[in-house]
């Protein structure tokens, strides 16, 4: 799943201190990394967005399972950020999403992905936000790619974490409470990490997860 992926790579172990997204966008994978107990800075420069972003952090931050999260956010522009930086306030892991380059397929991108691009247009700085962020990451820097994009500025990376991304929809609401639907995701995960199918629970658990369940 995508915040094993996220947990993975980012990391969540508690000598892990500072972790800084450059590329705040809609905050998808800020929050998700907040959620895992991360401290993280959220970086964006544009303005609506940053405006949607502090709404959406107060609102969650109002609430009782989500008031302990830390998050910082910044408006501001991501290299103004890193080369701004001292010894002190360099960050251990430094998280970095740029646009998607455009791709062939005749399917349609997703509609909050097309909003963004409106938003922020394409990042052009890519290469040299990069360089930045290997110079100023105490401890790495992640990268987030399409599979089959190019490396940025041709730079390959020391590891690669090849995955692809499966959205179970877990029900409607009012139909299904937040309580029950988070008592159904915690019941998903289980079953996914077993490598069961949780829309096709029948299923028997694929040679992949036996053969590591049996080497463990």
């Amino acid at each position: 799943p995508p915040y094993e992926m996220l947990r993975s790579l980012v990391g969540s172990e508690m000598c892990i201190r500072d972790r800084l997204d450059l590329t705040a966008g809609l905050g998808k994978d800020g929050m998700l990394l907040a959620t895992l107990g991360c401290d993280i800075t959220l970086v964006e420069r544009s303005p609506i967005l940053f405006a949607l972003l502090r709404d959406g952090i107060d609102r969650a931050t109002c609430q009782p399972n989500y008031h302990h999260l830390r998050i910082t956010l910044q408006l501001a522009n991501s290299k103004d950020v890193l080369t701004s930086l001292t010894d002190k306030t360099l960050p251990n892991v430094i998280y970095y999403d740029p646009m998607f380059p455009h791709s062939n397929k005749a399917a349609l991108v997703k509609k909050d992905m097309r909003i963004l691009r409106q938003l922020v247009g394409n990042d052009i700085d890519s290469a040299e936000l990069l360089a930045l962020s290997r110079q100023c990451a105490t401890q790495r820097v992640v990268v987030k790619r399409p599979q089959h994009a190019p490396f940025i500025d041709d730079q390959i990376p020391s590891f690669q974490y090849k995955g692809k991304r499966k959205e179970y929809a877990l029900g409607k609401y009012p139909q299904l409470g937040l309580s029950d639907a988070r008592a159904r995701a915690r019941e998903w995960r289980t079953l996914i990490k077993a490598g069961i199918d949780p829309r096709n629970p029948t299923d028997v658990p694929s040679f992949r997860s036996c053969a590591e369940a049996y080497i463990s």
